[in-house]
């Protein structure tokens, strides 16, 4: 203070630098004062600037697209990449780096919008296939050098960190006519291949057959997802996944009012009968084992017995055989001894000398 005419700083003075771009627009709300008329508009891109970043932009990270790339059903191409930390961060995992960490923030920022609530996991996107512009000098630095900027965005040759500054060539262009994707010409996915070419082709391929003017894989008109379409055609899609994931809740809530909606009960019913069977089954199976014991024991008991007594009986047939072979060895014993008799007499009158005769005179 002092020297500047009596002049007092104020904060409206402070603030006038951050309020620059709306005191330029109109007078309404500058702090001199101005008409009261005029509305502040925030400044919008272009219609073409805005078709190039979206064609060469990821919509989830706000990196350069690189392979492999995926599309959502609202047409926005995104990183693969990016797609699964996204997923990451919205289930709470925990990601290393400082880069992660920031990238987790910015789609953590972007979900809590609603702009990408309809991706709870990596069936909600699929695969695209997109055909490189050799012309295009972005295309060539990405897959020499590929440098993002600090600044989030591209450092190119010139300079510029804007993709879609100057008389840059498009990265995509349509296998089929060569349009450049990014161009005024509307552009559509096949779900079963991936391939992205133009509506042009599509309408002229339409009345030949529904298959893909690359691969020749069939398609419907449900496999048909526009890619980056106007904010309008997004909306409209938005809502209509809304009406679905609306009356698939309700008919889940349906489902559980009629009984059918508690598969946790159910599930540990059926675990329970079915322990409760087994238990039964194993039961069943150590009866038939024990009555099969006992019937086993039982015809060993029955052949040991049978046996005792076949050795039983041999013992006896043995032991008559035996005494009978003692009868008739006695009996012989006693022939002998009968015949020994009757010959010993014989025998002691022939061993015996005759007497002489006497001489009488």
């Amino acid at each position: 203070m002092g020297l500047d005419g009596g002049t007092k700083i104020s904060r409206s003075d402070v603030l006038r630098g951050q309020s620059w771009r709306m005191s330029q627009a109109d007078g309404s709300r500058s702090t001199r004062g101005g008409c009261v008329t005029n509305t502040y508009q925030e400044r919008q891109l272009d219609p073409q600037t805005r078709r190039l970043i979206l064609w060469s932009c990821c919509a989830l990270s706000g990196l350069p697209l690189a392979v492999p790339i995926v599309a959502d059903p609202l047409g926005q191409l995104m990183n693969r990449q990016a797609v699964l930390e996204h997923l990451l961060a919205a289930k709470g995992a925990a990601l290393d780096g400082d880069d992660a960490a920031q990238l987790r923030y910015s789609n953590q920022q972007r979900a809590a919008a609603g702009a990408f609530d309809h991706l709870k996991s990596l069936k909600d996107v699929f695969t695209v296939n997109l055909t490189p512009n050799p012309d295009s000098e972005l295309y060539q630095q990405q897959h020499t050098a590929a440098a993002a900027a600090s600044g989030g965005g591209w450092a190119l040759q010139d300079g510029s960190s804007n993709p879609a500054a100057g008389a840059e060539a498009p990265l995509w262009v349509c296998p089929v006519t060569l349009l450049p994707c990014g161009s005024q010409q509307p552009f559509s996915a096949l779900k079963p291949c991936g391939h992205v070419v133009s509506d042009k082709a599509l309408a002229a391929m339409a009345t030949a057959d529904r298959t893909c003017p690359v691969c020749g894989k069939p398609f419907s008109s449900r496999d048909v997802v526009q890619i980056n379409g106007s904010p309008e055609h997004m909306e409209g899609v938005r809502q209509q996944l809304r009406a679905r994931a609306a009356a698939k809740a309700a008919a889940k809530q349906s489902r559980a009012a009629e009984g059918e909606g508690q598969p946790r009960k159910r599930a540990y019913e059926a675990l329970e009968g079915s322990s409760s069977g087994a238990v039964c089954r194993v039961e069943g199976v150590s009866n038939q084992q024990q009555q099969q014991q006992q019937q086993q024991q039982q015809q060993q008991q029955q052949q040991q017995q049978q046996q005792h007594m076949t050795n039983r009986l041999l013992l006896v047939g043995r032991h008559d055989e035996d005494a009978s072979g003692m009868v008739i060895m006695q009996q012989q014993q006693q022939q002998q001894q009968q015949q020994q008799r009757h010959a010993q007499p014989a025998v002691a009158l022939q061993g015996k000398p005759p007497k002489a005769a006497r001489v009488t005179s």
